[in-house]
């Protein structure tokens, strides 16, 4: 954990509590567009976000597999770009339903250059939301997506959809040994 120092106005300080500042004046499509990016590159609350992580891992590592009933960090990294783009799809095309597989599929080229594939369309995906939510405003959050949850919920729970599978990442980065014994 990042250590809260006196002066550093980024934390706001209660006895017992460390938490983010509030963000006063910001707009909640700038605060969903600044955690996204955290999540994705940047400094989240959790200190730890995706690309610097994924960059950590070579394609022989990402392609491993714990057991064979689990999902590698390849499969991972598919699946969370896979789910932005339907998301996204959801929201400015219309109704999308989900694919019985959920968008988790075996990695057939494990190839280095598949493997930076897989992060380039993560990284694509990624800028797609980051354009969608620049064009967004604040009323466009209660929209209500096929059925009844809004944007807003589709939006928060893609930002949690990564934080999960972030934790998911860096626990295999932890448990896969780099060596070729599974």
């Amino acid at each position: 954990m990042r250590e809260v120092r006196e002066g550093d106005d980024r934390f706001h300080c209660e006895p017992g509590l460390r938490k983010k500042h509030e963000f006063k004046g910001m707009k909640e499509v700038q605060r969903l567009k600044l955690r996204m990016q955290e999540m994705y590159d940047g400094e989240p609350w959790l200190d730890v976000s995706l690309l610097p992580v994924l960059r950590q891992v070579p394609a022989c590592l990402a392609a491993k597999k714990l057991r064979p009933d689990r999902n590698s960090i390849w499969e991972i990294v598919n699946h969370l770009a896979a789910w932005k783009e339907a998301v996204l799809r959801r929201l400015t095309v219309g109704k999308e339903t989900s694919p019985e597989h959920n968008f988790f599929l075996p990695v057939e080229n494990k190839s280095d250059a598949s493997w930076e594939a897989s992060l380039k369309a993560l990284e694509q995906a990624h800028k797609k939301w980051m354009m969608f939510l620049e064009g967004m405003e604040d009323k466009d959050l209660d929209k209500i997506y096929y059925g009844n949850r809004s944007w807003h919920y589709h939006i928060e729970g893609l930002i949690q959809h990564d934080a999960y599978h972030l934790g998911q990442i860096v626990l295999l980065t932890k448990l896969i040994p780099a060596d070729n014994q599974i």
